[in-house]
C-alpha cells in the first residue's frame, strides 16, 4: 500500500489532471490525419469536437454530487478506469458515428473530474493555500498536453494516429492501479456525522445563484470556450491556416508553448492570488480579472497578425488557465462543506457549455469562410467574450470589503476520501 499524504495525494490528482487533458489533446492533434482517414468535413470535425461536451456538464453535476455522497476517492478510480477503456476502444473506430459516439462518452466520464478534485482538495488544504492546491492539479491540464503532446504528434507522424489513443489508455489504467493502492486516511478526531444521503438543494440553490458565484462561473464560461479550440481545433489552425508542417519546430513549438507557458503562468498567478487574498477578499478577482485582459489583448494579436512565430507566441503567452484553479478556490470559500460537491459540480457544468457550443460554431465558420478567416473571426469574438467577463469581475471586486482575515482552518468532519 502507498502511504496517504496531502503531499502523495495532490501528485495522484495532478497526474491524473494531465491524463485527462491529454485525452482531450490527443483529438486535436490527430485531426488532419484523422479527418482524412475517416473522410471528415470540418463541420463534422467541429461537432466531433463539441460533442465531448454534450455530457460533459450534466456528467459534472452528478459527479459533484457523487463526491458528497460516497467521497472523491472512488469517484475518481472510477473515472480514471472509464477514460483507459474509452480510449482503448477508440483505437478501433471506422467511421463518424462511432467517433461522435466514443467522444460523447469520454466526455460523460471526464465532466465530474474537476469539481470533484477541487472537492477533495477543500477537505485536506486550509483556505490560504486552496488556491496554489488547485494550481498545483490544474498545473497537470498542462503539463499533460505540454510534455505528451510533442511525443504523440511525432507518434502520430510515424505510427499513425490510432497507436496514440492506445498509449493513453494503458497509461490510464496504470494510473488507476497505483490509486487503488493509496492507503485509506485515518479518521479525523471529533469527526463530525457522515454527509446526508440526500443533496439539500435548497441550499446548493440558495449559495449558488448569487452574484460572485454566477459571475465565476460566467469568467470559467469564457475560459473554456478558449481552452476548447486549444485542445480541438488549434493544432489543425497550425497547420491549415499558419501553413506550418507536422513535425516541423515552429508547429511542435505551437502545441508545446500554449501548455508549458500556461500551466507556468497557472501556478505563479495562483500564489499571488493567495497572496493578495490574505489581504482582500477582492484579491482572487483581481488576479482573475488581470489574465482575462491580457488574454483578450493576446487573441487580438493572433488574430490580425501575420508571421506564425508571433501568433505561437501570443497563444503561448495566455494566461487563461489560471482562471479554473482560482473559480474553484472562489467557490470552496463560498460554498457550505456540505455542499460544496454540489456547487463545484454545477459550475463546471455551466460553464463547461462554452466548449460545448464553440468548436461547433467554429467548425461552421471555418466550413464557409475557410479556416484563416475563420479564425480571425474567432479570435476577436473570444477577445471580447474575455473582456466582458473581466469588466463584470471588476465591478464585482469594487463592490468588495477589502478586509479578508482567514479564520483558523480546522477539519470539523471525518475525511471522506
Amino acid at each position: 500500500m502507498i502511504p496517504f499524504s496531502r503531499q502523495s495525494a495532490i501528485t495522484f490528482l495532478l497526474v491524473l489532471s494531465a491524463i485527462n487533458f491529454a485525452d482531450k489533446a490527443v483529438i486535436g492533434l490527430v485531426a488532419d490525419t484523422m479527418s482524412r482517414d475517416l473522410h471528415l468535413s470540418s463541420a463534422q470535425w467541429g461537432l466531433v469536437g463539441g460533442s465531448f461536451y454534450l455530457l460533459f456538464s450534466l456528467a459534472a453535476l452528478c459527479g459533484g454530487v457523487w463526491s458528497d455522497r460516497i467521497g472523491p476517492k472512488a469517484v475518481l478510480a472510477l473515472l480514471g478506469g472509464v477514460w483507459a477503456g474509452i480510449q482503448l476502444v477508440t483505437m478501433w473506430i471506422v467511421g463518424f458515428p462511432l467517433l461522435l459516439a466514443s467522444r460523447i462518452l469520454l466526455g460523460a466520464a471526464e465532466g465530474p473530474f474537476y469539481g470533484t478534485a477541487a472537492h477533495a482538495l477543500s477537505k485536506w488544504l486550509p483556505p490560504s493555500k486552496q488556491g496554489m492546491g488547485m494550481a498545483l492539479v490544474t498545473l497537470g491540464s498542462a503539463a499533460g498536453p505540454a510534455v505528451i503532446a510533442p511525443l504523440l504528434s511525432l507518434l502520430i507522424l510515424y505510427a499513425g494516429w490510432r497507436i496514440s489513443f492506445g498509449v493513453l489508455g494503458a497509461l490510464g489504467l496504470i494510473w488507476l492501479l497505483a490509486w487503488l493502492a493509496l492507503r485509506e486516511p485515518r479518521p479525523v478526531l471529533n469527526a463530525a456525522a457522515p454527509p446526508p444521503t440526500a443533496v439539500p438543494w435548497k441550499l446548493v440553490v440558495k449559495n449558488f445563484f448569487t452574484a460572485r458565484v454566477l459571475l465565476l462561473t460566467f469568467a470559467g464560461f469564457a475560459a473554456y470556450a478558449y481552452l476548447s479550440l486549444l485542445v480541438v481545433w488549434v493544432p489543425a489552425y497550425w497547420q491549415q491556416a499558419r501553413h506550418l508542417a507536422a513535425g516541423s519546430p515552429l508547429y511542435l513549438l505551437g502545441v508545446f508553448l500554449p501548455w508549458a507557458c500556461g500551466g507556468t503562468l497557472q501556478v505563479v498567478l495562483s500564489w499571488l492570488a493567495d497572496r493578495l487574498q490574505k489581504r482582500s477578499n477582492a484579491g482572487r478577482l483581481i488576479v482573475l480579472a488581470g489574465a482575462l485582459i491580457v488574454g483578450a489583448f493576446l487573441l487580438v494579436v493572433a488574430a490580425l497578425t501575420s508571421v506564425p512565430l508571433l501568433a505561437v507566441l501570443a497563444l503561448s503567452l495566455m494566461p487563461i488557465g489560471v482562471v479554473f484553479p482560482l473559480v474553484a478556490a472562489s467557490l470552496t470559500a463560498l460554498a457550505p462543506r456540505s455542499v460544496c460537491g454540489a456547487i463545484q459540480g454545477t459550475s463546471v457544468a455551466l460553464y463547461s457549455l462554452g466548449a460545448v457550443l464553440v468548436p461547433t460554431i467554429v467548425g461552421v465558420l471555418v466550413q464557409r469562410l475557410g479556416i484563416t478567416q475563420g479564425f480571425v473571426w474567432t479570435w476577436i469574438s473570444l477577445a471580447i467574450l474575455l473582456g466582458v467577463a473581466a469588466s463584470a469581475l471588476i465591478v464585482e471586486g469594487s463592490r468588495t470589503p477589502r478586509t479578508a482575515p482567514y479564520p483558523a482552518f480546522q477539519f470539523t468532519e471525518r475525511t471522506q476520501f
